[in-house]
């Protein structure tokens, strides 16, 4: 599989192969500008909803993609460059790169855009969750975590070792659409002792 701007300067996904590659075009994307993409594929739809590309939690393009596995390949992970041999790398910055070995739902992906754009300063479009990362509510961008629901899904909860030891769990009462979230105002955190 492969995740690459080409062409146009729009955004190309291939999962198996380059038989059912698609583009965002026309969408297309400036030099000097962060963005928060997701290629994101289910198998275990119909071929024709397989593969969805989001920009800024935008749905960009929904497309056909014939197979219903991702190939597990001996090929390593390129970070940069389509191939070791590839002489035209990539001239950019990637700040970040987060691959799932399972399909994440829409509040789970929603929740994780939230972090992403709270830590580089990368607004989202649609389905910003989080005020916290705003300079009026105190710039609370680190270790953003969260819980929600979405008609595809929930994220019920996360682990106090990726939120830097806070943990929240809902076990009722997330209706769709709900999100509770959470960061930090500094990278390091302390413990304050109040008397």
């Amino acid at each position: 599989f492969m995740l690459f701007y080409y062409t146009g300067n729009s955004f190309f996904m291939d999962i198996d192969g380059i038989g059912n590659r698609q583009s965002t075009s026309p969408a297309v994307y400036a030099t000097g500008t962060g963005y928060i993409m997701d290629g994101i594929y289910d198998g275990t739809l119909a071929s024709a909803n397989r593969s969805k590309i989001y920009e800024e939690e935008v749905l960009r393009k929904t497309y056909t993609e014939s197979s219903a596995l991702v190939p597990d390949k001996p090929s390593p992970l390129n970070l940069g460059c389509t191939h070791n041999a590839d002489s035209r790398p990539f001239g950019g910055y990637i700040s970040e790169v987060i691959i799932y070995t399972v399909t994440v739902n829409d509040a789970q992906r929603i929740i994780v855009n939230n972090y992403l754009s709270s830590k580089y300063s990368i607004g989202l479009t649609a389905n910003d969750k989080y005020a916290g990362d705003l300079p009026a509510n105190g710039n609370y961008d680190f270790e953003v975590a969260g819980i929600g629901m979405e008609s595809s899904g929930s994220n019920p909860t996360f682990s106090a070792s990726i939120s830097g030891g806070i943990t929240i769990a809902n076990t009722a009462g997330l209706d769709i659409g709900d999100y509770i979230l959470t960061g930090y105002a500094s990278a390091a955190n302390a413990q304050i002792l109040y008397h």
